[in-house]
């Protein structure tokens, strides 16, 4: 046999040498779970699933939607006649007179901290109300009067004529870590009691409040 010839059979043995190797190691890359470590892990994800939903039906109780509606003085939102009619009208052009507005609408959530009525929302929820109605789980509606706002934090006070609602029980801020899951229960795009969680991102964030507060 030439040395050429010697060459091409050992390049040969070592070509099919590693195709034949190759199924080995990739069994051994990708072990397996073994079962009593699945079922553990099953375990976790359905006690976390169940203390998730536990968390909901003890605090939404607590939670009421917030109706607000207010008078519409023509500067919210955008006006088809503003648009079409913004020149300055001619000494023949038909003069307009004041349009007759429908009130502006919105909705918000807040939660009970007295079972007597007192409620705890945002200050932008109630902001300008003329009419403020609140919407308990079980039902019920009641008017409710804005009894105490601050803009800069924008937190607001409501009160309803009831008794013997369902608290929500405050928590310890002190005592709350970066990373903790937190909940929320609210009623964003008019979504009643609708539930979400991620985690604490930070705390101590002063920053918010500069500049004359929120926005």
């Amino acid at each position: 046999m030439s040395k050429f010839q010697l060459m091409r059979f050992l390049f040969a043995l070592i070509f099919c040498g590693a195709l034949t190797a190759s199924p080995l190691q990739a069994q051994e890359s990708s072990p397996t779970v073994p079962p009593a470590a699945a079922e553990s892990g099953k375990d976790v994800v359905h006690a976390l699933n169940n203390a998730f939903a536990k968390v909901f039906e003890i605090v939404a109780p607590s939670v009421v939607i917030i109706e607000v509606s207010k008078k519409n003085d023509g500067n919210e939102g955008f006006n088809f006649d503003d648009l079409f009619f913004q020149g300055q009208p001619d000494d023949n052009s038909p003069r307009r007179g004041p349009r007759n507005l429908e009130p502006i609408q919105s909705e918000g959530s807040g939660f009970i901290v007295r079972s007597d009525g007192y409620i705890f929302t945002n200050f932008h929820v109630v902001e300008g109300a003329d009419h403020v109605e609140v919407k308990l789980k079980d039902g019920r509606e009641f008017p409710a009067k804005v009894v105490g706002t601050d803009e800069k934090t924008d937190i607001a006070v409501i009160k309803i004529d009831a008794k013997d609602l369902p608290v929500a029980q405050m928590g310890d801020s002190d005592a709350v870590r970066v990373g903790q899951f937190a909940f929320a229960i609210g009623a964003p795009f008019k979504l009643d009691y609708t539930f979400t969680y991620g985690v604490v991102s930070g705390k101590g964030r002063s920053k918010l409040f500069t500049n004359g507060g929120y926005s």
